[in-house]
């Protein structure tokens, strides 16, 4: 990959159970918590535009991530999941 002009590292989580009634917005206190955030995806269908129930979280800083899926990973439970989120 390609470093940015800080040489910093982007890190991108993949992120599982998010129920399909959140957006961009509803995941970004849970991530920013952790650290300062390039970019919140949820995952959506291609042809559809259906959400996937799933999201990418991209960290600007490796440790940060790190801690992240330390903190949230099996630990997290999103309003209206049936299970924690998955952050690998």
């Amino acid at each position: 990959g390609e470093s940015s002009s800080s040489g910093s590292q982007l890190v991108k989580l993949f992120v599982g159970q998010v129920p399909r009634n959140l957006d961009e917005p509803d995941l970004l206190p849970v991530f920013e918590a952790y650290g300062p955030l390039a970019d919140v995806a949820i995952i959506r269908d291609r042809y559809s535009g259906a959400h996937r129930g799933c999201a990418f979280v991209t960290f600007r800083s490796g440790d940060d991530a790190r801690r992240a899926v330390e903190g949230v990973h099996d630990r997290v439970r999103l309003d209206g999941a049936r299970r924690p989120m998955q952050v690998r």
